[in-house]
């Protein structure tokens, strides 16, 4: 008789319907109930490991939204302050602070033609495009997307602020004085005092965060407690005299862009003493290294006073881009939670996915700029005798061709001549693919793959505990969206397999869908600590190129890359 460990296999999800990932809790709004959870398995989502199985929800405090004790219908809280209707307490229709209607539809569309240049962080833009969101949240019953840090503005020194961890949990204490990010509230999580010498927060900025904390009449005289980096490496709670300072408690603040830090972006905390940077592993946080991932991605946030947070606008028609673009905005202001949003886009109703496929197609739009040199040149790859991949796009398809079977019979075009390329590898090539099993075009698109998905989930959805019916929307509207992408798909096809030999799936959308959901079942495996008994080694994730239609060599890259670091 065969083991235990030989009898469970890696199951790949099934066109239509891939099996459900561990619905612990019954979807809101869906059409029917979920499937029995699988004995093993958490949700497959990033961010996620080794945190409890459950949603992540703002309860309602000064400045901020609903949560779990007094939820509205489809679950969802206006900001403390602000009526059902859109209007702020005490305040009537006729005095409310609003910008007329048809000034913020100017705006919105003004901003959308000029979409190419970045939406600058000014107080107008701030305050038309938050009024906007207002509207909308209310308006599709997803006010639990809302969130007001955003409006905090700059960093400053005095500021009490909160820590948030990539798993969208925010930091607090235990008994043993450790730091820990757990809370799935603000309500319940840590404050810290902010303190600096800059006038704002910036790059490079010094800082400390000292504890907010009730007074404790047995305390030494003078001494207040910081987060701290001790000569171990442990994160934790550090008495200090008020007023002195040290390298222990201190930390640089490091981003990926220029400029002054505002409330709600992501940031780094390089400690000044042991020169590492704080990251979060499940509720753990610890400082293990200098590396700038997903684990040590953190949100500095400061709510504003409720008096500043400004009344939604009148309820506006908009399209459906108008819409996905303001979600877009929103999150990149802080504006939007990734958690929210990502539970209202996903959800069944046609709106909402056709709003997904919109809004996904957007950040498919900001993501593939990082990689302009690299798909790029694989469109010049892909030149041959019926011309450049650029020139093929820019020629309409025939009468009677589909736009899907234009988009697959240009991307076979590159493909051949890509593959006709392999035949001209040079000796280092060679060398490579003979020692590593994986060729340099199976490289380059593995890391290419990883670098899509760590995008998406840092800068447009989180996906933790969402079900399977939305977990699959999710992953078909990110296949899309990299598949209509002609470039992508013309770099990405040498990885693909002829045809004839994908098992599985077929199209290059279905193999991008089954090898995003087979990524992710990977990255829960290899990275959840909940996972007691793993499914997937090397060799069964390396099989499993043929059931998604891809390469050996690709799933190997993508397997290392997994595996150094979680999505």
């Amino acid at each position: 008789s065969q083991q235990p460990s030989q009898q469970q296999q890696p199951q790949l999800p099934q066109l239509p319907q891939p099996r459900p990932l561990a619905p612990e809790e019954s979807p809101e709004d869906e059409e029917t109930p979920p499937a029995p959870a699988p004995e093993r398995q958490a949700a497959v989502s990033p961010g996620t490991a080794g945190t409890p199985s459950l949603p992540i929800q703002l309860r309602r405090q000064p400045g901020s939204f609903g949560g779990a004790d007094d939820e509205q219908e489809d679950g969802g809280q206006l900001p403390e302050g602000v009526e059902g209707d859109g209007t702020a307490d005490g305040v009537g229709e006729g005095e409310a602070a609003q910008a007329d209607d048809g000034e913020h539809l100017e705006w919105l569309r003004s901003k959308i033609k000029n979409s190419k240049d970045s939406l600058e962080r000014d107080e107008q833009n701030q305050l038309l495009l938050w009024q906007l969101l207002a509207m909308l949240v209310t308006q599709n019953r997803c006010q639990d997307a809302l969130d007001v840090v955003g409006l905090g503005g700059q960093l400053r020194s005095s500021d009490v602020v909160y820590l948030r961890g990539h798993t969208g949990r925010w930091f607090s204490t235990n008994k043993n004085a450790e730091i820990v990010c757990d809370k799935p509230d603000r309500e319940s999580a840590q404050q810290f005092i902010l303190e600096t010498k800059s006038s704002a927060l910036k790059r490079e900025s010094k800082v400390a965060f000292r504890l907010v904390e009730p007074p404790d009449p047995n305390a030494a005289g003078g001494m207040i407690s910081k987060l701290g980096i001790t000569a171990q490496s442990d994160v934790r709670v550090l008495q200090r005299r008020e007023g002195s300072k040290d390298a222990e408690t201190q930390f640089v603040v490091l981003t990926q862009s220029l400029g002054l830090i505002n409330s709600g972006m992501p940031v780094y905390l390089k400690s000044v003493g042991v020169g590492r940077t704080i990251e979060v592993d499940g509720k753990a946080v610890k400082a293990r290294g200098s590396d700038m991932g997903t684990h040590q991605r953190i949100s500095i946030e400061k709510l504003p006073p409720e008096s500043e947070v400004p009344a939604a606008c009148g309820e506006l028609d908009l399209s459906t881009d108008e819409k996905a673009w303001l979600f877009r905005r929103g999150v990149e202001f802080a504006m939007i939670d990734k958690q929210g949003v990502a539970k209202f886009l996903a959800g069944h109703r046609p709106a909402a996915k056709e709003m997904l496929k919109a809004y996904t197609h957007l950040w498919e739009g900001e993501w593939r700029k990082d990689w302009k040199d690299v798909l790029c040149s694989a469109a010049e790859a892909g030149e041959d005798s019926t011309g450049s991949p650029a020139s093929r796009q820019s020629k309409p398809p025939r009468a009677d061709d589909t736009t899907s079977e234009a988009t697959e019979k240009s991307s076979e075009t590159g493909a051949r001549a890509r593959a006709s390329s392999r035949g001209r590898m040079s000796k280092r090539d060679r060398i490579f693919t003979m020692f590593s099993g994986t060729n340099s075009d199976d490289k380059s698109n593995g890391n290419l793959f990883i670098s899509a998905l760590r995008s998406f989930f840092a800068t447009a959805l989180r996906m933790s505990q969402l079900e399977a019916d939305p977990v699959q929307r999710v992953i078909e509207a990110f296949a899309e969206a990299l598949v209509s992408d002609t470039s992508f798909l013309e770099c990405f096809t040498p990885s693909m397999l002829p045809e004839a030999e994908r098992k599985t799936y077929r199209t290059p959308e279905e193999v991008l869908f089954g090898l995003t959901y087979t990524t992710l079942m990977l990255n829960t495996d290899m990275h959840n600590k909940q996972v007691a008994q793993k499914m997937w080694d090397t060799k069964k994730f390396v099989g499993a190129g043929k059931d998604c239609g891809v390469t050996g060599g690709l799933m190997m890259q993508i397997f290392k890359n997994v595996q150094k670091e979680e999505l």
